[in-house]
């Protein structure tokens, strides 16, 4: 039975902490766009871009921590619709994942390779999607392709950037075993999101392996453990019978208080992680952090650290 809920002191200084950083990351967009608005990389540009999406869901989650009215209730309580904040929240996890990944984890040609390749599943994930859309679908032709490239525009650029890998890739210190498993990643159709890892060994790249979402915590906070967090977060995300028995019991024993504490702690560190990949990897990003206060720059190094 879902039911009315009331905020504790304690709740409302972590909300206040969530809120708090989710400005520090807005913040500190708006500062790197006015020094890097003409002058910066396409990365650079896609990066802000990532940022501004994992913002508008964390103020999405600070919203629903205010509490769901429900329809036809009078007088009107509000309930803490903690399933839709936990959804939310494993997708500002993917997005923190998939930008530490592709964007941070290599530099130089490593790190074009693994941008190029997430680019082709992209696209590729868009022209198969073109094909199985029924042109009735939203009006097809005058909704689903008014702002869109067209699909051989987008081929060419798939095939332009299996191009720009083989080149890059004829660079590096790299065995034929790992160049293979790159080479395939760039012909795969299967749609899911997944994560790279060049596997080296004395410098020289001798593996090249896929980290799939469910495993993905491990290389993300560095403790294999906490691969249990995408799976909770997924459990309530999807409407599976697993999930539906956590959602009609998490309501009577305080679980849904649980599940809000445990988001709203999640925020604060994985904007924290967020923030620093943005900053470390981004043009100006050293000289940005510099400037920050003495507070900022206390809660980006210990918010990564509280596991």
């Amino acid at each position: 039975m879902i039911k009315h809920f009331e905020l504790d002191d304690k709740m409302r200084v972590l909300l206040f902490e969530g809120a708090s950083m989710a400005e520090l990351m807005e913040e500190i967009r708006r500062e790197w766009s006015k020094q890097n608005i003409t002058d910066c990389s396409v990365e650079d540009k896609m990066s802000q871009c990532i940022m501004q999406m994992v913002t508008l869901k964390i103020q999405s989650i600070l919203k629903l921590c205010e509490g769901v009215p429900m329809p036809s209730y009078i007088p009107e309580p509000v309930f803490l619709d903690s399933a839709s904040i936990v959804a939310l929240l494993r997708c500002i996890y993917e997005e923190v994942f998939i930008f530490h990944n592709i964007f941070a984890t290599e530099q130089g040609l490593e790190k074009t390779v693994l941008v190029d390749l997430w680019k082709i599943k992209g696209l590729n994930n868009q022209i198969f999607e073109e094909n199985d859309v029924s042109t009735d679908l939203c009006n097809g032709d005058s909704y689903l392709k008014k702002f869109d490239v067209p699909i051989e525009e987008k081929k060419k650029q798939v095939a332009d950037l299996k191009c720009e890998i083989e080149q890059l890739c004829e660079q590096l210190d790299i065995t034929d075993d790992a160049l293979k498993k790159i080479y395939t990643q760039t012909v795969k159709q299967k749609r899911s999101i997944k994560g790279y890892e060049f596997v080296k060994k004395d410098g020289k790249i001798v593996d090249f392996i896929l980290v799939d979402l469910a495993k993905s915590p491990e290389k993300l906070f560095g403790i294999k453990k906490l691969n249990a967090l995408y799976r909770l977060l997924s459990t309530h995300s999807h409407p599976t019978y697993a999930g539906l028995v956590k959602f009609g019991t998490m309501y009577n024993n305080g679980g849904d208080l649980q599940l809000l504490k445990l988001a709203i702690e999640s925020i604060c560190i994985l904007t924290a992680i967020f923030i620093n990949d943005f900053l470390d990897t981004v043009k100006n990003g050293n000289t940005i952090r510099e400037r920050l206060t003495f507070e900022n720059k206390r809660k980006l190094n210990v918010y990564p650290k509280v596991k």
